[in-house]
Protein backbone atom coordinates (compact mmCIF):
# COMPACT_ATOMS: atom_id res chain seq x y z
CA UNK A 1 0.00 0.00 0.00
CA UNK A 2 1.70 3.64 -1.15
CA UNK A 3 0.87 6.24 1.12
CA UNK A 4 1.79 9.83 0.83
CA UNK A 5 3.04 11.82 4.00
CA UNK A 6 -0.49 13.23 4.53
CA UNK A 7 -2.68 10.04 4.40
CA UNK A 8 0.35 8.14 5.94
CA UNK A 9 -0.36 10.37 9.26
CA UNK A 10 -4.03 10.11 8.50
CA UNK A 11 -3.62 6.20 8.74
CA UNK A 12 -1.43 5.97 11.92
CA UNK A 13 -3.50 8.21 14.11
CA UNK A 14 -6.60 6.48 12.85
CA UNK A 15 -5.01 2.73 13.90
CA UNK A 16 -4.50 3.95 17.24
CA UNK A 17 -7.18 4.33 19.75
CA UNK A 18 -5.28 6.17 22.16
CA UNK A 19 -6.95 9.60 23.05
CA UNK A 20 -4.15 12.00 22.30
CA UNK A 21 -4.42 10.15 18.50
CA UNK A 22 -8.12 10.75 18.67
CA UNK A 23 -7.57 14.34 19.52
CA UNK A 24 -4.66 14.49 16.97
CA UNK A 25 -7.55 12.86 14.21
CA UNK A 26 -9.76 15.48 14.55
CA UNK A 27 -7.16 18.19 14.29
CA UNK A 28 -5.81 16.41 11.16
CA UNK A 29 -9.56 15.93 10.00
CA UNK A 30 -10.54 19.64 10.35
CA UNK A 31 -6.84 21.08 8.59
CA UNK A 32 -8.02 18.55 5.80
CA UNK A 33 -11.42 20.12 4.79
CA UNK A 34 -10.33 23.88 5.57
CA UNK A 35 -7.39 23.62 3.47
CA UNK A 36 -8.17 24.54 0.23
CA UNK A 37 -6.06 23.39 -2.75
CA UNK A 38 -4.36 26.67 -4.94
CA UNK A 39 -5.66 26.71 -8.42
CA UNK A 40 -3.50 25.03 -11.20
CA UNK A 41 -1.17 27.53 -12.96
CA UNK A 42 -1.15 27.09 -16.64
CA UNK A 43 0.54 28.77 -19.47
CA UNK A 44 -0.79 29.28 -22.64
CA UNK A 45 0.37 30.68 -26.11
CA UNK A 46 -0.74 32.86 -29.00
CA UNK A 47 -1.69 30.93 -32.04
CA UNK A 48 -0.65 34.04 -33.74
CA UNK A 49 2.66 35.65 -33.38
CA UNK A 50 3.55 39.03 -34.59
CA UNK A 51 7.31 39.68 -35.44
CA UNK A 52 8.83 42.75 -35.50
CA UNK A 53 12.67 43.01 -37.55
CA UNK A 54 14.93 45.90 -35.72
CA UNK A 55 18.50 46.46 -36.37
CA UNK A 56 21.07 45.08 -34.63
CA UNK A 57 23.77 48.01 -33.60
CA UNK A 58 26.07 46.96 -36.05
CA UNK A 59 23.61 48.18 -38.68
CA UNK A 60 23.13 51.36 -37.50
CA UNK A 61 24.68 54.09 -39.36
CA UNK A 62 26.80 57.29 -37.27
CA UNK A 63 23.41 59.40 -37.34
CA UNK A 64 20.93 56.95 -35.90
CA UNK A 65 23.77 56.17 -33.00
CA UNK A 66 23.81 59.97 -32.87
CA UNK A 67 20.27 60.15 -32.59
CA UNK A 68 19.76 56.93 -30.25
CA UNK A 69 22.08 57.08 -28.05
CA UNK A 70 23.37 61.01 -25.77
CA UNK A 71 26.70 61.76 -25.95
CA UNK A 72 29.05 62.40 -23.26
CA UNK A 73 28.36 66.19 -23.73
CA UNK A 74 24.84 65.79 -23.41
CA UNK A 75 24.92 63.76 -20.36
CA UNK A 76 27.14 66.51 -18.58
CA UNK A 77 24.71 69.19 -19.59
CA UNK A 78 21.55 66.43 -18.33
CA UNK A 79 23.27 66.21 -14.80
CA UNK A 80 24.39 69.90 -14.49
CA UNK A 81 21.14 70.92 -15.15
CA UNK A 82 19.71 68.44 -12.82
CA UNK A 83 21.68 69.91 -10.07
CA UNK A 84 21.05 73.12 -10.26
CA UNK A 85 17.19 71.99 -10.54
CA UNK A 86 17.82 70.46 -6.93
CA UNK A 87 19.76 72.95 -5.92
CA UNK A 88 16.93 75.85 -6.59
CA UNK A 89 14.21 73.85 -5.48
CA UNK A 90 16.37 73.58 -2.01
CA UNK A 91 17.64 76.94 -1.33
CA UNK A 92 13.53 78.17 -2.69
CA UNK A 93 15.35 81.05 -4.94
CA UNK A 94 13.21 80.71 -7.48
CA UNK A 95 9.87 82.76 -7.84
CA UNK A 96 6.65 81.24 -7.33
CA UNK A 97 6.32 81.25 -11.21
CA UNK A 98 9.50 80.06 -12.10
CA UNK A 99 8.82 77.37 -9.50
CA UNK A 100 5.81 75.85 -11.42
CA UNK A 101 8.35 75.22 -14.36
CA UNK A 102 10.59 72.83 -12.85
CA UNK A 103 9.88 69.21 -12.11
CA UNK A 104 12.20 67.72 -9.62
CA UNK A 105 10.10 64.20 -9.85
CA UNK A 106 12.25 61.18 -10.16
CA UNK A 107 15.04 63.05 -8.29
CA UNK A 108 14.20 62.78 -4.66
CA UNK A 109 16.91 60.63 -3.76
CA UNK A 110 19.60 62.83 -5.48
CA UNK A 111 18.41 65.73 -2.99
CA UNK A 112 20.57 65.97 0.31
CA UNK A 113 17.79 65.03 2.64
CA UNK A 114 16.64 62.59 -0.14
CA UNK A 115 20.21 60.61 0.02
CA UNK A 116 20.25 60.94 3.97
CA UNK A 117 16.91 59.10 3.84
CA UNK A 118 17.73 56.49 1.60
CA UNK A 119 20.88 55.87 3.12
CA UNK A 120 19.16 55.05 6.49
CA UNK A 121 16.56 53.16 4.99
CA UNK A 122 19.13 50.87 3.25
CA UNK A 123 21.41 50.67 6.33
CA UNK A 124 18.47 49.55 8.53
CA UNK A 125 17.81 46.48 5.75
CA UNK A 126 20.94 45.39 5.93
CA UNK A 127 21.67 45.53 9.66
CA UNK A 128 17.88 43.61 10.00
CA UNK A 129 20.13 40.67 8.24
CA UNK A 130 23.28 40.94 9.49
CA UNK A 131 21.76 40.86 13.00
CA UNK A 132 19.85 37.53 11.85
CA UNK A 133 22.97 35.95 10.75
CA UNK A 134 24.58 37.09 14.25
CA UNK A 135 21.65 35.29 16.09
CA UNK A 136 23.09 32.12 14.01
CA UNK A 137 20.18 32.27 11.44
CA UNK A 138 21.19 30.61 8.23
CA UNK A 139 18.18 29.75 6.12
CA UNK A 140 18.21 31.60 3.02
CA UNK A 141 14.24 32.45 3.57
CA UNK A 142 14.47 33.36 6.96
CA UNK A 143 17.18 35.83 5.90
CA UNK A 144 14.54 37.20 3.05
CA UNK A 145 12.11 37.63 5.31
CA UNK A 146 14.19 40.03 7.72
CA UNK A 147 15.02 42.06 4.99
CA UNK A 148 11.69 42.40 3.76
CA UNK A 149 10.15 43.54 7.12
CA UNK A 150 12.82 46.01 7.65
CA UNK A 151 12.33 47.62 4.05
CA UNK A 152 8.74 48.25 3.94
CA UNK A 153 9.32 51.77 4.53
CA UNK A 154 10.47 51.89 1.53
CA UNK A 155 8.33 49.90 -0.80
CA UNK A 156 5.48 52.29 1.34
CA UNK A 157 7.14 55.35 -0.41
CA UNK A 158 7.64 53.51 -3.53
CA UNK A 159 4.19 52.99 -3.97
CA UNK A 160 3.13 55.99 -3.08
CA UNK A 161 5.43 57.66 -5.48
CA UNK A 162 3.34 55.29 -7.80
CA UNK A 163 0.62 56.36 -7.38
CA UNK A 164 1.35 59.97 -7.35
CA UNK A 165 2.80 58.98 -10.48
CA UNK A 166 -0.64 57.39 -12.02
CA UNK A 167 -2.37 60.53 -10.82
CA UNK A 168 0.06 63.37 -12.81
CA UNK A 169 -0.85 60.84 -15.64
CA UNK A 170 -4.26 61.52 -15.21
CA UNK A 171 -4.05 65.22 -14.52
CA UNK A 172 -2.51 65.22 -17.87
CA UNK A 173 -5.13 64.37 -19.55
CA UNK A 174 -7.74 65.55 -17.54
CA UNK A 175 -9.64 68.07 -15.19
CA UNK A 176 -7.69 68.82 -12.11
CA UNK A 177 -10.73 68.65 -10.01
CA UNK A 178 -10.89 64.34 -10.83
CA UNK A 179 -7.56 63.78 -9.19
CA UNK A 180 -7.56 62.64 -5.84
CA UNK A 181 -4.69 62.90 -3.27
CA UNK A 182 -2.59 60.76 -1.95
CA UNK A 183 -1.97 60.88 1.64
CA UNK A 184 1.94 61.31 2.63
CA UNK A 185 3.34 62.17 -0.87
CA UNK A 186 2.28 65.74 -2.11
CA UNK A 187 0.37 65.77 -5.42
CA UNK A 188 2.97 66.03 -8.47
CA UNK A 189 1.74 69.05 -10.18
CA UNK A 190 3.69 68.27 -14.31
CA UNK A 191 5.70 70.64 -15.74
CA UNK A 192 4.25 72.63 -18.74
CA UNK A 193 6.99 71.46 -20.52
CA UNK A 194 6.12 67.91 -20.04
CA UNK A 195 2.83 68.21 -21.31
CA UNK A 196 3.48 70.74 -24.20
CA UNK A 197 4.38 66.85 -26.01
CA UNK A 198 1.18 65.65 -26.02
CA UNK A 199 -1.17 68.72 -26.42
CA UNK A 200 -0.24 68.94 -30.24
Amino acid sequence: MHLNERQRDLFIVDNDDSSTNNLKRGILKRSFKTSATPPRKEVSFQSFVKAYKILHIKEYSIRQIRNTWYSEDEYKRIKKNMYSCLSSKETSTLLKEEDRFICTRGLEDMSLEGQASRQQRREQARDAVLNAQLLGMKDDEILAHAYAVASIESKRIARLRGIADEQAVHYTFQDESHVARVKGLPVFTPSPTLVAPFAA
